[in-house]
């Protein structure tokens, strides 16, 4: 009814729980027992599930995270095209505005304007240039929210590489022989 075991550590009262470190179910064995092996030679695979679990939400997360900077790249790009086309509407508006304006002034000093329409034409430029500046503004927003979305992709596709190529971090363990023998 006792059982003899040889092991490193500290026994307490008549029986001890033994067991694993970490939870883990061996893939691979490289080495039978009393194979002899170098230094630092693959013994066994182990892999952990709960870590492969936890790795697969997190690449799950960081490809959907991809998928949202993707579309996003391209969602921006179209409203940084209608933000430019709004834009050069704009321009060309103000552009007419003053050239407006400048008949007004010619006509106002020949005395066929009345004032009221020349203040008013100047009105119309100076919310034309406000106008015109906010699609700008808008314009140069959308191309940062672009690039925002592109940098983001690029940080997304790496994370996700740097996951897929590291055995450690997919729960996949190889176990080495800490000395020959």
């Amino acid at each position: 009814d006792r059982m003899w075991i040889r092991a490193e550590g500290l026994v307490v009262g008549e029986s001890t729980a033994v067991s694993a470190i970490a939870q883990a179910r061996i893939v691979r064995v490289h080495a039978k027992c009393l194979d002899v092996v170098a230094e630092g030679a693959p013994l066994a695979e182990v892999e952990n599930e709960v870590t492969w679990q936890s790795t697969n939400q997190e690449l799950s997360r960081l490809r959907l995270l991809l998928a949202q900077a993707r579309a996003q790249i391209e969602i921006f790009g179209k409203e940084a095209q209608s933000a430019h086309q709004l834009y050069e509407a704009q321009v060309a508006l103000r552009d007419r505005q003053a050239i407006t304006l400048k008949a007004q002034e010619e006509l106002a000093r020949s005395g066929f304007v009345a004032p009221l329409f020349l203040e008013r034409a100047r009105a119309d430029l100076l919310r034309s240039e406000a106008e015109t500046q906010a699609a700008r503004l808008t314009h140069e927003s959308k191309l940062a929210d672009q690039a925002r979305a592109r940098s983001d992709a690029v940080l997304y596709a790496a994370r996700i590489v740097e996951f897929q190529g590291s055995p450690e971090m997919m729960g996949r363990y190889t176990l080495r022989a800490p000395k020959a023998g």
